[in-house]
């Protein structure tokens, strides 16, 4: 936030105010967050020895959706217009978390929550704020169906990662220090490249549908039609 505070200053500075409105305005500002909270939250229950309540799962999502509100009333004011999410997806399922194919419920239900949430503070803020506009691309279900059923979208392995490391697992993400891995001899068979990130064939069917999905995966606007849409003045 400092940082984008800072950027609308400068430009200000050196284009002057009208030009910067301007620019600020027409932009898109794409966010994609929320799942660290939930993962660290998480962790200090595991810690404990157990896993967070439905109502300690709801105060936490109602934190993050209020603290994510308060920052786009800060943008707005600062002169961004035009927001893009991409939600928060099926944690629980990634195979970092996920156990002998179980899923983690914690981290599938407070996902769900904020996605929902989310939905309804950005709706909020729309019907508020005069030439707030917003996209949201529905992550969650789009991941999880491809991991459910990798060949309807072309994938042979859709919860198995091509990163393999067969002194700890399916660790990848920079945390095997070892050396004895494998990588999967065709990365675009698999949804996964290691055991919390996608390959670049799914991301470029992921991004396509933030881009110009329809509404049953991005609404109420796609990110290109966002880019398009004027404003209220």
């Amino acid at each position: 936030m400092s940082q984008f505070i800072e950027l609308a200053k400068k430009l200000n500075a050196t284009l002057g105010p009208s030009r910067a409105k301007a620019i600020l305005s027409k932009s898109v500002y794409v966010f994609s967050m929320g799942g660290d909270d939930y993962l660290q939250y998480y962790d200090e229950f595991t810690d404990e020895g157990r896993s967070p309540t439905l109502s300690e799962q709801q105060q936490q999502v109602n934190a993050v959706i209020g603290n994510l509100t308060e920052a786009l009333m800060e943008l707005y004011e600062e002169g961004a217009r035009k927001i893009a999410f991409q939600n928060v997806g099926p944690m629980g399922c990634l195979p970092f978390l996920a156990s002998n194919g179980s899923c983690v419920q914690a981290l599938l239900t407070m996902p769900i929550l904020h996605n929902k949430q989310l939905y309804e503070a950005l709706t909020s803020l729309a019907e508020r704020l005069e030439g707030f506009k917003f996209s949201v691309f529905d992550y969650f279900p789009s991941l999880l169906d491809r991991m459910q059923h990798p060949s309807d979208y072309g994938f042979e392995v859709g919860s198995t990662p091509c990163y393999y490391s067969s002194s700890n697992g399916y660790r990848g993400m920079g945390l095997d220090a070892t050396g004895d891995t494998t990588l999967c001899k065709y990365p675009s068979a698999f949804l996964l490249f290691d055991d919390g990130h996608t390959t670049q064939c799914a991301n470029e069917q992921l991004t396509s549908l933030f881009w110009n999905g329809d509404a049953s995966v991005t609404r109420p606007y796609n990110l290109k039609q966002l880019f398009r849409r004027e404003l209220i003045k």
